[in-house]
């Protein structure tokens, strides 16, 4: 998961602002910079398209940290209601937390 960041849902000032001075738009055979409103819409059509971080196990099982057994330490929900963090040793194929 090293390759995603978190981000906040609605976009910033400074996420717009940035958006607007370094997005550029094919417009009647020239460029120009976005505005405000296709800034905003163009990060919620991002996010819409993000995939979930939440994996369940049955899909796949957390990677192993690079040069590791173990997997990076994951939030995992036990029976619907518990709550608690773990990792997964894919040496030994067993959970601990």
């Amino acid at each position: 998961m090293s390759d995603f960041k978190t981000v906040p849902v609605v976009a910033t000032d400074e996420m717009i602002i940035s958006a607007m001075r370094n997005v550029q738009v094919e417009d009647g055979g020239g460029f120009r910079g976005i505005g405000w409103i296709e800034a905003v819409h163009c990060y919620r059509e991002m996010l819409a398209a993000a995939p979930s971080p939440w994996v369940s196990v049955e899909e796949r099982l957390p990677d192993a940290e690079k040069g590791s057994t173990e997997s990076a330490t994951v939030i995992v929900f036990l029976d619907d209601f518990v709550i608690t963090t773990g990792f997964y040793c894919h040496f030994e194929n067993e959970w601990y937390g």
